[in-house]
């Protein structure tokens, strides 16, 4: 498929209401809703009823009040971490290699233990990519992870490029593919 219709598909596909009620089972549990960021958020959500706590963010008042719920059931499962400073800084763009954090963490907290290959295992499968250099060592086995499952590839050139901004088209192609591997 050529990058321009993934694109327009994965575009199609975040204009459709559905796009923020993707739920269903894996392996008998819930899975929770994926929805990419908009413009606004710049962040890839999960969104899924949970118990009412405070967001554990520094810039907590920062988030829009329609993110919180789904911020707040990313946190609990540890999918979004936030940067070391305690921020989650949700009008910041979010990296091809942050992205990739995200898919892991979402697909390992709805899997059974040991269906994935842990992070050693998989941080190997990113030196394939003609910058893996470049990609900070926190990412290194979710980026191998989503890149072994399918669910992110590199750039026509080889590259990974982890630093590049993750484009909304990219970001639904990817939740896709995560939401298709995970379907029974």
């Amino acid at each position: 498929m050529e990058r321009r219709q993934w694109q327009e598909n994965a575009n199609d596909t975040l204009e459709k209401p559905v796009m923020c009620e993707l739920i269903g089972e894996v392996n008998g549990k819930k899975m929770l809703d994926l929805a990419a960021g908009t413009p606004d958020s710049q962040g890839i959500c999960l969104r899924r009823a949970a118990p009412p706590a405070p967001l554990p963010f520094a810039d907590a008042s920062d988030i829009p009040a329609w993110a919180e719920s789904a911020l707040r059931a990313a946190a609990a499962k540890g999918i979004a971490k936030g940067y070391p400073d305690g921020a989650f800084r949700p009008h910041q763009p979010v990296s091809r290699e942050q992205l990739a954090a995200m898919l892991a963490r979402a697909a390992r907290a709805l899997t059974a233990d040991g269906a994935l290959p842990d992070e050693r295992q998989t941080a190997a499968a990113a030196g394939r990519f003609a910058d893996a250099p470049a990609i900070a060592a926190w990412a290194r086995g979710d980026v191998g992870l989503a890149a072994t499952q399918g669910w992110m590839q590199g750039r026509g050139d080889g590259r990974f490029d982890p630093h590049v901004n993750a484009t909304r088209a990219e970001a639904a192609a990817t939740l896709l593919r995560l939401w298709e591997s995970l379907r029974p």
